[in-house]
């Protein structure tokens, strides 16, 4: 288990690496009126963004892991948590885009293919996550013959997408995993 939670902690960091070297310059922009997107603060129980009204607060069973990617001011890794002696995590990212959410499906779909051994896509969906509307690509993947799910909620805000990327045994575990929200 560990081998395979460390080449889809891999996955992840790969996946980051890519968004964040391939994030175009941007001037800063307002999201809402004078809010200013800003990084979100993590301790070692919590993180919470003011830019999106949102605070994920980490049961006891559940770890803040380092996440050693370089931000720009074009794309962050925001968070990443882990549960304790257990394969299952959750990941925030922001990045600044110009694709569209067409775009942005296919781009991550050929990603995750690119990625696993084996890949079976669900159908687009939205899912509300603390009456915040998202669009869901979830997935069951194979790497090295260990099977798991992966959900990743995503949604543009103005020129910047948002994802929550969850990876775990089961899809109810990725649900499970997205209890953590909370409304600021």
């Amino acid at each position: 288990h560990s081998t395979s939670r460390r080449q889809r902690q891999m996955c992840i960091r790969d996946r980051c690496s890519l968004m964040l070297g391939c994030a175009s310059a941007y001037s800063e922009i307002e999201i809402h009126p004078g809010k200013i997107f800003t990084r979100g603060i993590v301790t070692d129980t919590c993180y919470t963004s003011e830019w999106l009204g949102l605070k994920y607060t980490l049961t006891d069973q559940m770890k803040m892991d380092d996440f050693d990617t370089e931000g720009s001011e074009n794309a962050v890794a925001e968070m990443y948590a882990s549960v304790k002696e257990m394969e299952d995590d959750i990941s925030i990212l922001v990045e600044k885009s110009s694709a569209n959410i067409d775009q942005q499906i296919k781009a991550l779909k050929d990603e995750i293919q690119s990625r696993y051994d084996t890949v079976d896509f669900e159908d687009i969906s939205q899912k509300s996550l603390c009456d915040l509307k998202f669009i869901q690509l979830g997935c069951a993947s194979t790497i090295d013959d260990v099977q798991f799910y992966q959900m990743i909620l995503f949604k543009k805000i103005d020129d910047r997408f948002v994802f929550i990327i969850t990876n775990a045994s089961t899809k109810e575990d990725c649900d499970r995993l997205l209890d953590g929200f909370s409304i600021l």
